[in-house]
């Protein structure tokens, strides 16, 4: 379950989201009988269901792609099967136990909560690593455990200001929280991350590029809050030859040094060995951060996830599961786990197992008898239905794959074997990286006049998918033998990250045989 990844329109905050954004929003958390706030540290905000503010701490406009797990043609009434996919989009509401821990993730999010709890209480600085596989709710969880802290209006909605409630001896008082959440694949370089975190903070400040020392000042001045807390999202992107840049920021979070800031960093990444990169230095420096790691999901977890889903449609008496047989729900969790232990993967194979089940009963009943289908008496997904699509999402065959991928993402795909053509005409030695495929992507002017060109966020994200399905290959500079030879100066970044498509062209034509623009791309001369 997780979570990033559009900035506020305005003061009184926007409560609207783009139906296609797909990542976890933070559930609604009553906290009080006064009021309960929630804080979008990854997402876009949801409607609230009452007079909530909601601010989203995105540094940029980066939005979320669905990705298009079965055809856009969906029947015209509102059934059960739909009400229940609904609760399996990335756009869901988390579902959360104790008001703050997301089911089966109880041991973690107490974890962090008790140390922001002490952190905030005491105002001390610390750090925390949270580290674990994609799809493990790392996101999602951190979302939610600062959704439960912030109560109340906000102190100072420009500077992400916000009142925590702490107890001092007997009497209760508000703690002034900042909060800046960077999603590091949005930095370009590893040494912008001090320009990006004070911009985030000051988004009114002069466009001058910031220095790590005018971040730290800033940071340093108590006078509009107490403690900042600093969510870094994809930190490993970070990583250097130095890892200079990860240093100076764990050290700020220390208490070693007088005119240290009083800040919570809480790093988040995919690598599990990544303290053991970066780790040694600080820890020569008496620096320890908390290691939170969360493993990939077994398949008592996702079981116990998804059922707990489609019992919210039910009233709190039936204890039955609606739309889905128990029997399907455990192959689905067997499978995922086996794979990747992504609990974004079950969540895709039962949405599509819903919609392949729907398709049947309205070709059956027809529009109007399909939407008088209760959860009592609606038929429900078999094993048949499930096992069928999880051969196809778990399946090594990329055609399938490629079948499954939204427009945005066949474009990209696309036009990244266009531009391997091109490098391979112009007897390229470096090949594509990120950043040179990103600024090809962009010239593409048939593509921005038909679908649109994503910001470097939104493409970002798309390359993290077509990854995750061994679409194209994504190589660290860092790990090959052109690093020594390498022209780039400095910390290395993501965007200099070595890319290539991993799908033959004949199979990426087939996929869009139909779609002009896309077949075109693929079918066009080396002159570019």
């Amino acid at each position: 379950m997780h979570h990033s990844l559009s900035p506020m329109s305005s003061p009184s905050f926007k409560r609207t989201m783009d139906p296609i954004e797909w990542e976890i929003q933070p559930k609604r958390i009553k906290l009080d009988q006064k009021a309960s706030a929630n804080i979008g540290l990854l997402s876009p905000p949801v409607t609230p269901e009452k007079n909530d503010r909601i601010l989203n701490i995105q540094p940029g406009p980066v939005k979320s792609l669905n990705t298009k797990l079965f055809d856009t043609k969906r029947p015209a009434s509102i059934s059960v099967y739909s009400k229940a996919k609904e609760l399996f989009l990335r756009s869901a509401e988390l579902d959360l136990d104790q008001g703050y821990a997301l089911v089966s993730r109880e041991k973690e999010a107490t974890l962090l909560r008790d140390r922001l709890d002490h952190s905030i209480l005491n105002i001390d600085s610390t750090s925390i690593y949270v580290s674990g596989p994609p799809g493990t709710g790392k996101t999602a969880q951190i979302n939610a455990v600062l959704s439960s802290l912030v109560v109340g209006d906000i102190e100072n909605a420009q500077s992400s200001i916000f009142k925590v409630p702490v107890k001092v001896g007997t009497k209760r008082i508000n703690r002034k929280v900042r909060i800046s959440k960077i999603n590091c694949m949005t930095v370009r370089k590893s040494e912008d991350i001090f320009d990006a975190i004070y911009n985030d903070i000051q988004p009114n400040a002069d466009r001058k590029k910031k220095s790590p020392a005018e971040l730290k000042q800033l940071l340093a001045d108590q006078s509009k809050c107490d403690i900042t807390i600093i969510i870094l999202d994809e930190m490993d992107n970070l990583m250097g030859r130095s890892q200079q840049v990860l240093f100076e920021l764990f050290s700020w979070a220390s208490n070693l040094a007088g005119d240290n800031p009083k800040i919570v960093i809480i790093g988040i990444a995919n690598a599990l060995d990544l303290t053991d990169r970066f780790l040694p230095r600080l820890k020569s420096n008496n620096i320890s951060p908390d290691v939170i790691p969360f493993l990939p999901y077994t398949a008592e977890q996702i079981q116990k996830v998804i059922t707990a889903k489609l019992q919210s449609l039910t009233d709190s008496q039936t204890t039955s599961v609606p739309l889905i047989h128990p029997a399907a729900i455990q192959l689905c969790a067997r499978k995922s786990a086996t794979t990747t232990g992504d609990l974004r993967r079950a969540f895709d194979i039962v949405h599509c197992a819903l919609d392949l089940t729907e398709r049947i009963q309205l070709q059956r009943l027809g529009t109007e008898g399909l939407s008088q289908l209760t959860l009592a008496d609606a038929p429900k997904v078999m094993i048949a239905q499930l096992a069928k699509v999880c051969n196809t999402f778990l399946s090594a065959n990329p055609n399938a794959k490629l079948q499954n991928l939204n427009i945005q993402h066949k474009t990209v795909l696309c036009t990244l074997i266009r531009y391997d053509e091109v490098l391979k005409a112009q007897k390229s030695k470096t090949g594509a990286s990120i950043n040179s495929f990103y600024s090809f992507y962009s010239s593409q002017q048939e593509v921005r006049k038909a679908v649109g060109i994503l910001n470097r966020g939104e493409f970002l994200e798309v390359l993290s998918s077509l990854e995750s399905d061994s679409l194209v290959n994504i190589a660290s500079i860092a790990n090959t033998k052109m690093h020594s030879t390498s022209k780039i100066k400095g910390p290395i970044s993501y965007g200099d990250s070595k890319l290539s498509s991993s799908v033959q062209k004949m199979d990426a034509l087939r996929t869009v045989d139909d779609i002009g623009v896309l077949k075109k791309i693929l079918t066009c001369t080396n002159d570019q």
